[in-house]
Parts: structure tokens; C-alpha cells; sequence
């Protein structure tokens, strides 16, 4: 699967407490949330251009989120406080 550009998408606040929004320029299908390890900590089903991600229980840090879409993937990093 194909890097995208990922400057069509927008992930808010960052850096993030409770909750996370992913606004794309493009229909995504899932997310995930994975730490620096590469360790996958919650998969989510999208099927739309936004979504919200719940951080509930999420410990303070640094993580990537993968937003995978029909045409690719786009990474981004979130630090979560």
C-alpha cells in the first residue's frame, strides 16, 4: 500500500489529552494507534472523512496514528499528555 501525502490530513489537538480528531481530505476505512515500538494499541473502523478517537486510559507519550485509506496510508505523530 501507498504513503500519502499527509498534508490532506489534520490530526487535533496534538498534543492530546482526552480525545483526538482526524479530519481527511479523502474516505478512510480504519485507524490505528500504535506506539514508537510499533506495538498497535486499538484499531478503529471509519468509514467516512472525520472521526473522533477516545484516549481514555491512554498513557502520557508519544504515539503514531495510521490512517488507512482506499488509495494508501498516511502516518502522523500524536503526543498524547
Amino acid at each position: 500500500m501507498e504513503t500519502l501525502d499527509n498534508t490532506n490530513v489534520i490530526v487535533y489537538p496534538n498534543p492530546a489529552k482526552d480525545q483526538l480528531t482526524i479530519a481527511a481530505g479523502m474516505k478512510m476505512n480504519h485507524i490505528e494507534f500504535v506506539t514508537v515500538t510499533g506495538q498497535t494499541m486499538f484499531t478503529q473502523i471509519v468509514n467516512n472523512n472525520t472521526t473522533n478517537i477516545q484516549l481514555t486510559g491512554v498513557s502520557s507519550g508519544m504515539y503514531f496514528v495510521k490512517i488507512y485509506a482506499e488509495t494508501g496510508i498516511v502516518v502522523k505523530q500524536v503526543v498524547v499528555k
